[in-house]
């Protein structure tokens, strides 16, 4: 009866330190494992590199090197993807040939995973699993599932992508200066500000088609954030920004 209990209890030791090493946060706040997000162009229009990130933290007691791990579960024909994981890759490559190194504790903070999708001027939703695990135990992981939506190209589409932003200082320490330009067409405009785990630390309105606004960052805790430009509460255009005091 003790064997069978200490294997019990090794079995739900390992079974913990499997399922939990990982989980997985976007500017909207946490993915689940096994969970979605939906990113969504018009035709004529890519979703490059650096335009979406999803991070990978890892909660286990130790640092564990991560690879990650593209899995086509449906695309649109003519279309085409890739990815980033430390560095960008084509389409072909499958599987990121480098880990990166998470300590414990910590998070792919500046190597986050990044999507690289090209419609090609094809519309549709092509569907794509992306794999997050530690290098040499494929057991080890957690995934979510990628739905590109391209839409039809249109005039007041393609107009609306091109909201801008950036902010300098960055990283910033006290403050940082955002500067933005919008297109005429936005409703109620928005500047958001939220952390790591999609909580909203700041809201401004936006009164102009483009300006600058001075942001005080002193009482910002370190790390990432993301401020984006927002119409009727949805994101047009979004960045990363980084705290260090």
């Amino acid at each position: 009866m003790k064997k069978i209990i200490l294997f019990i209890s090794l079995f739900s030791l390992s079974f913990g330190v499997f399922s939990q090493s990982f989980s997985l946060t976007d500017p909207s706040g946490v993915i689940p494992d096994g969970g979605s997000r939906t990113y969504t162009t018009t035709a004529n229009i890519s979703i490059l590199p650096g335009t979406y990130y999803v991070f990978v933290h890892n909660i286990s007691g130790a640092p564990l090197w991560v690879k990650c791990m593209k899995e086509i579960v449906d695309t649109i024909p003519g279309t085409e993807n890739g990815f980033c994981w430390g560095s960008c890759f084509t389409p072909e490559v499958y599987d990121s040939p480098n880990p990166i190194l998470i300590a414990n504790g910590d998070s792919s903070d500046l190597s986050g995973f990044s999507p690289d999708y090209k419609p090609n001027g094809q519309t549709g939703d092509s569907h794509i699993r992306y794999v997050f695990y530690e290098n040499g135990n494929r057991a080890n992981q957690v995934t979510y599932i990628a739905t590109f939506h391209a839409t039809p190209a249109g005039v007041n589409n393609y107009t609306k992508s091109f909201g801008s932003i950036s902010n300098s200082p960055n990283p910033a320490s006290d403050y940082t200066v955002v500067e933005y330009s919008i297109p005429s067409n936005f409703q109620a405009p928005q500047l958001v500000v939220k952390n790591l785990l999609g909580a909203v630390v700041f809201t401004s309105e936006l009164t102009s088609l483009s300006g600058k606004i001075n942001l005080n960052t002193s009482t910002f805790v370190d790390g990432i954030y993301f401020y984006s430009i927002q119409s009727n509460n949805t994101p047009i255009a979004t960045k990363k920004m980084i705290i260090r005091h």
